[in-house]
Order: C-alpha cells, then structure tokens, then sequence
C-alpha cells in the first residue's frame, strides 16, 4: 500500500469507452464524483477488471452516485456497512465516507480482502 496519501487526478481521467467489452477509461464525460472515484480506486491499485463492473453496475444500484443516499445505516456511494468502512478505510488513511476519492480507495482494498460478490450481493449480479 502507498505511503503517502495519493492526491485525486480529475484531471487525468477521462471518460468510460468500451475495449473488448471492459472500460479503457480515459475520464471526459465522468461526472467529478465518478472521477474522484476513479482515481482514488487506481491510486490504491483497485483491480482494473472490476472498475467497469462498479461504474456501470454495482454504484448505480447502491446509490445512484449520491454521496449520501440517506440509508442512516449504510454509507456512501457504495453503501458501506459501518463496520467494513472502517476497516477499509483504516487500510487507505482515509476516513471521510463523503469523499468519493476516498470511497474508490476504500474499494480498491476491500475488495482486494473479500469476496466482492459477497460485499454486495444484490447490486453485484445485476
């Protein structure tokens, strides 16, 4: 894991086009949300075959990109379960739930650690 806190490139990332079928992301057209996400999931080395599946599947299901959907029990983009926020995000140096570079670094770890299927079950099969 990086040493030092790795600082959100927007501006580096582009927008979602599809090669055989998986995102060759360059990121115009991402929302800023979408790529902060982004760049916090590659900066903390997030497996790139999983990127296209949580942009197009996974956070449009849990939160329809709204940084805080309003679940009191879930958090963020992704609908974090309490307990596995803070251990994902003890891992990355980076607390703030609300924070969506943050948000993509917490993923990148976990899902490194966990079955993602099993994180979260009903938007992964979608």
């Amino acid at each position: 894991f990086p040493t030092e806190t790795p600082q959100p490139a927007a501006t580096t990332v582009s927008v979602p086009s599809r090669v055989h079928g998986r995102l060759a992301v360059s990121a115009a057209g991402l929302s800023d949300v979408q790529a902060l996400w982004l760049a916090g999931y590659r900066a903390f080395s997030g497996p790139p075959e999983y990127e296209a599946h949580f942009i197009e599947r996974v956070i449009p299901c849990e939160s329809g990109w709204h940084l805080d959907p309003g679940n009191p029990a879930y958090r963020g983009l992704m609908q974090w379960h309490p307990g596995s926020w803070a251990s994902a995000s003890a891992r990355t140096g980076l607390t703030d739930w609300l924070d969506p570079y943050a948000q993509g670094a917490a993923a990148a770890v976990w899902v490194r650690l966990t079955v993602p299927g099993e994180q979260w079950p009903t938007c992964w099969w979608r």
